[in-house]
């Protein structure tokens, strides 16, 4: 019996996750790229414990573990203070010089996008979304990457356990897993996102005062309101 075959447009970090887990799966898979190159773009991507079980079923998080470098959590107000670990009187050089030495033409500014309103679907007929065209999302909870990789695990374990008269079914099982829980994470990272921008001096005041206090007396507090979104697991497959 011949493999199925998948087509993946885009090469970023959904589509050749979903590749990787379709071929896994058995399946014939191609990327489509539009880029010439896959080269850096001056951003980085953040990998929160969800992301990491992702990248596990996928069998390359220990690989990308090995990359880690141990560091402290913090938030930062504008003038560069950490508010939940430790307040810096001032940066230390080279921060100041590297500043300083800075031209307009290498400092990147990229706009932020977001789907207000959830799509109804992320499928119809054969053709599925994922990550970013699926759910685009503010970047403060540092989730577009790992949400994107989510996808790409469970629609893999889905494709596994299908065969071609089942694929329909199979794609609509992951509308139904995917999109409650990326709706959810768009409206989480909008809410934090209106929080870094208040412009009122007692509510900034207000807003860094409570992280300050909680960092004091609740290291933990913060990061435990997390846990819906850090607590995903990927779901069983078969092999």
């Amino acid at each position: 019996m011949a493999a199925a075959r998948a087509v993946v447009i885009g090469a970023g970090i959904g589509g050749l996750a979903a590749a990787a887990g379709l071929r896994a799966a058995g399946w014939d898979v191609t990327v489509c790229e539009r880029a010439a190159a896959l080269e850096p773009v001056g951003a980085g991507l953040a990998l929160a414990p969800n992301g990491l079980r992702a990248l596990d079923a996928l069998g390359i998080g220990d690989a990308v573990r090995a990359y880690a470098v141990p560091q402290e959590l913090g938030i930062r107000s504008p003038d560069g203070r950490w508010l939940l670990v430790r307040r810096f009187g001032g940066w230390h050089e080279p921060i100041p010089s590297l500043l300083a030495g800075a031209t307009s033409s290498a400092v990147l500014r990229h706009d932020v996008a977001e789907l207000a309103r959830p799509l109804p679907s992320f499928h119809r007929g054969r053709v599925v979304l994922l990550g970013d065209a699926a759910h685009p999302m503010t970047p403060n909870l540092g989730q577009g990457a790992c949400q994107a990789l989510e996808d790409a695990v469970v629609l893999s374990a889905l494709a596994d356990a299908a065969d071609g008269e089942a694929l329909p079914s199979a794609l609509a099982s992951y509308t139904a897993a995917r999109l409650p829980r990326t709706t959810d994470v768009v409206r989480w990272s909008r809410r934090a996102g209106r929080m870094t921008t208040w412009t009122s001096r007692p509510a900034i005041a207000a807003r860094d005062t409570t992280a300050w206090v909680l960092g004091k007396l609740a290291p933990g507090a913060l990061l435990r309101g997390l846990d819906p979104i850090y607590d995903w697991h990927p779901p069983e497959t078969g092999r």
